[in-house]
């Protein structure tokens, strides 16, 4: 730090230290002959609890999703505990559902299951140690529908002329995608976006 010119006594301010680590100083001054220090003392900064962020949620289904966090400063001490918390109103904590991680990780992952479909959760990240739990950033998602079977009009069968083919579904956001070969679809498979002709 720099105090300013002339003579007295001062006082520095000194920022930026980490929390529960031990630190040395001294006093000097300078003049146009050189620099002179007083004698060094030490001190130790008081732990804290911990610091970390939340990751972004990935994997979503109807009933589990992933998540986890980014252990940023521990607060001097060691970390008891941490991993997910979530809930249906913002800012969830431990005293709600959880996932704890059991690994020595700082950067860490945890799978939230029995979600409830169709519903809008917040998680957080948290790790526990000896002062207390410290919480990451709240983030927020969607767990998927579960979509009922589509209906195909006409129904299955065999028909002797073309037949234009309808799907429809319930559920209003549903994805339909569908072949005409005889295969199971998937996600490759082609979207529905109107009546399908038949012809064979």
């Amino acid at each position: 730090t720099n105090d300013g010119a002339g003579v007295g006594n001062f006082i520095s301010s000194l920022s930026d230290l980490n929390p529960g680590e031990k630190y040395y100083t001294r006093a000097y001054a300078t003049n146009k002959i050189g620099t002179a220090y007083g004698h060094e003392v030490s001190f130790t900064t008081q732990k804290a609890i911990p610091k970390l962020t939340t990751k972004e949620i990935s994997s979503v289904s109807s009933n589990t999703a992933i998540s986890g966090g980014n252990i940023i400063s521990t607060g001097g001490a060691f970390i008891m505990e941490k991993g997910i918390c979530w809930n249906t109103s913002d800012n969830p904590t431990t005293s709600h559902y959880n996932t704890p991680y059991f690994g020595i990780d700082t950067s860490f992952t945890c799978t939230m299951g029995g979600l409830q479909p169709g519903t809008v959760y917040y998680v957080r990240s948290y790790a526990k140690n000896s002062v207390g739990t410290g919480y990451g950033n709240s983030v927020t998602f969607k767990t998927k529908n579960i979509v009922p079977q589509p209906v195909i009009q006409p129904a299955g069968g065999k028909y002797f002329e073309v037949q234009k083919v309808s799907i429809s579904c319930s559920v209003k956001e549903a994805e339909i995608r569908y072949t005409t070969d005889g295969t199971n679809p998937n996600e490759s498979s082609s979207l529905y976006k109107s009546e399908i002709t038949v012809d064979k």
